[in-house]
């Protein structure tokens, strides 16, 4: 174990921190702000945090709004000041609710990034230019008139001011719109994919000689299905975008854009903040041109002209983006092994463990993600929340693990959880050394709400972080419930006397009998309800034992069945509930159980049966048949944790396998 902190519970002794509000870490668009900010900021002697807050409750991604419960830590005590990415908010709400919503936060300085709202410092991209110019460029170089817009149905003031733009470039170029061209989409690669194929659906073709789309995205999404139309770029239709992705240099042909200097957007937001705080002279309003990067998707340039090139003001061909774009090419490489490593953790941790399981591993899991400083904190109890505006911190959590490689502090399975009260600061002293460049998650499945963690992200790609952390929740969250489903067994032992273990006990097998399985099972299944825990119920019963009996003699039979009892039991894990329900037939509860393990666990006692078998002595073969039932599974609501309803769906399985055997027994 590392080093211990004095004074466990006391404040952390604060430096300045600016927080970062958005939605989605993973974007290229969060990062390039998080880029911008983060500079800005180390200049300064401030630390950065970033609080990835999800869609808000009007996305499809139904839980998303859980992200939104560690906007209850930006207060004073954590920190300093706030940049609120308003941009991304009003994707998903109207603006006068967004306003509002910050002004909870009023109680420290806050700069707004994508939106001009009163009283807030604001930094806004001034894309008019350089949509206006972009279209007129379409019309006056390219000779291009039959224009389509890929819009929006509702954006922020950005992408309405994109549109309006759009529109004031066509009628100075002295063009008229066809409304019909207007193909109603969303930021979305796969929504304006799907609008793309609807208009072509609808008008035979796409009968238009250019698209401007708005935004990078859905620029891609028309790349991709004119080229996969055998329509040519640019010469039949030619294709921008607006936000100078990084694939925007990579694609072939590349795509003309327009560059909003999203860095310096984030630069400026944090500079601005820090003057506020320090009380030095502000601006109320930050204006960063926007300006059109010209490519090949447009046909100014030609591939002689290589791919990493565009024009420059005065036409002439210059470098632009040469460097970022390599390294993007080699960050394609680089982030196809992370995703094989975030796999691979993936499948290691679907083995079954307990919360003090998964708390022996959780750092070394975290190192070898190039994650140096983390914290995982879990509430007192998990929480079942709805969706929320607001989310208030219990006053009793833990910090369940934690690491810290430049202090050496460490928390893990051979020290007692730290307790504190989440409500007045967001960690303990001394837990990390620094925030800087520390992102805060929710720790969450479903609308239980565990949690949070805290870590710095290191050299490994965004989204394989975002991914990671799913899968740390989501692993944690079943740790938990079988944790609790084995504290709830015992504690379910505990209460009977020994006569009453007695009447549930299989004298036989000293598994439980029928009564005993039906009664635990049901409350081991209304336990997982609560929690919404996924498992299997399975159902088997011994080959022949029939035959064993008729041929051998019943204690021949006993046999059998003692010895199937204990194959069982050393197959399966101590959370497993295990009953024999009489005469050759066994039953199993299995949390976490998901039908891959299901059918490794029937190959694996198909393989033990055989192995005693041969070193038996005895002379019947053991063998046993097994079928399975998922829960929650395709039952409906009201049944999905039905025992009795489970057990028959897994006879019917059991009943599927036996004649899949019987069959390739005769084939033999």
């Amino acid at each position: 174990m590392g080093k211990n902190a004095d004074n466990r519970g006391s404040v952390m002794r604060r430096s300045k921190k600016i927080a970062i509000f958005l939605d989605y870490a993973d974007t290229e668009y969060s990062q390039k702000i998080i880029q911008g900010a983060s500079s800005a900021l180390a200049s300064r002697g401030y630390e950065l945090m970033v609080f990835p807050t999800g869609g808000g409750e009007n996305m499809g991604r139904t839980y998303d709004y859980q992200y939104l419960a560690v906007a209850a830590h930006l207060h004073p005590a954590n920190i300093d000041g706030i940049i609120f990415v308003t941009t991304q908010a009003l994707n998903y709400y109207e603006h006068e609710y967004v306003q509002s919503y910050i002004r909870s936060f009023s109680a420290v300085p806050i700069v707004s990034i994508g939106y001009i709202y009163s009283s807030i410092p604001s930094i806004v991209a001034d894309s008019d230019d350089g949509m206006r110019e972009l279209v007129s460029h379409l019309i006056t170089k390219h000779n291009r008139r039959n224009i389509a817009l890929l819009d929006v149905s509702k954006g922020a003031q950005d992408a309405q001011s994109r549109k309006q733009s759009f529109f004031e470039a066509l009628k100075e170029n002295g063009v008229e719109f066809d409304p019909e061209k207007e193909i109603i989409g969303s930021f979305d690669y796969h929504v304006a994919h799907d609008a793309l194929l609807a208009y072509k659906k609808k008008h035979g073709r796409f009968d238009f000689d250019a698209v401007v789309a708005l935004n990078d995205e859905m620029a891609f999404a028309a790349l991709d299905i004119f080229k996969e139309e055998g329509i040519r770029i640019p010469e039949d239709i030619i294709v921008t975008g607006f936000d100078n992705d990084r694939r925007s240099a990579l694609d072939v042909p590349p795509l003309t854009t327009v560059d909003q200097k999203i860095e310096e957007q984030g630069a400026l937001a944090a500079e601005n903040l820090c003057n506020i705080i320090e009380k030095k002279p502000f601006d109320i309003i930050t204006i960063v041109k926007a300006l059109p990067v010209y490519r090949q998707s447009c046909g100014c340039l030609t591939e002689n002209d290589g791919f990493f090139t565009r024009l420059d003001s005065s036409g002439k061909v210059v470098p632009f983006g040469r460097e970022e774009a390599g390294h993007g090419l080699a960050d394609l490489y680089v982030r196809q092994s992370q995703f094989f490593q975030v796999t691979k953790l993936f499948s290691d941790m679907q083995v079954s463990t307990t919360l003090d399981a998964f708390r022996s591993r959780l750092n070394t899991d975290l190192r070898l993600f190039g994650i140096k400083s983390a914290a995982v904190v879990l509430f007192e109890k998990p929480i079942n929340t709805d969706k929320m505006d607001y989310f208030l911190l219990p006053a009793r959590a833990m910090v369940f693990t934690s690491m810290d490689e430049d202090s050496g502090f460490v928390i893990d399975e051979k020290c007692p959880p730290l307790k504190f009260n989440p409500r007045a600061t967001i960690l303990p002293r001394k837990v990390l050394s620094s925030m800087d460049g520390i992102y805060v998650v929710s720790i969450f499945r479903t609308s239980v709400l565990y949690g949070y963690m805290l870590f710095r992200r290191g050299n490994f790609d965004a989204a394989v972080c975002s991914l990671l952390t799913r899968i740390i929740s989501d692993t944690l969250a079943t740790a938990y419930t079988l944790s609790e489903n084995e504290k709830e067994r015992k504690n379910l032992f505990d209460k009977y006397n020994i006569v009453h273990t007695i009447s549930v006990t299989d004298e036989l097998t000293g598994l439980l009998n029928r009564r005993g399985f039906l009664s635990f099972g049901q409350t081991t299944l209304e336990s997982a309800a609560v929690s919404h825990s996924e498992g299997m119920v399975l159902f088997g019963d011994i080959d022949g034992l029939k035959k064993i009996n008729d041929t051998y003699g019943h204690e021949a039979g006993d046999t059998a069945i003692r010895t199937e009892a204990q194959l069982l039991k050393q197959s399966l894990r101590q959370s497993d509930i295990i009953g024999r329900l009489g005469g050759d037939e066994f039953a199993v509860i299995a949390p976490s159980l998901h039908m891959q393990k299901f059918l490794e666990l029937r190959s694996y006692l198909d393989k033990i049966c055989a192995e005693w078998s041969q070193k038996s002595g005895e002379p019947f073969r053991l063998s046993i048949s097994l079928g399975g039932a998922e829960y929650p599974g395709e039952l409906p609501e009201r049944d999905a944790y039905d025992l009795q309803k489970l057990l028959a769906i897994a006879d019917k399985s059991l009943y599927e396998e036996k004649k899949e055997r019987h069959k390739k027994k005769n084939e033999e």
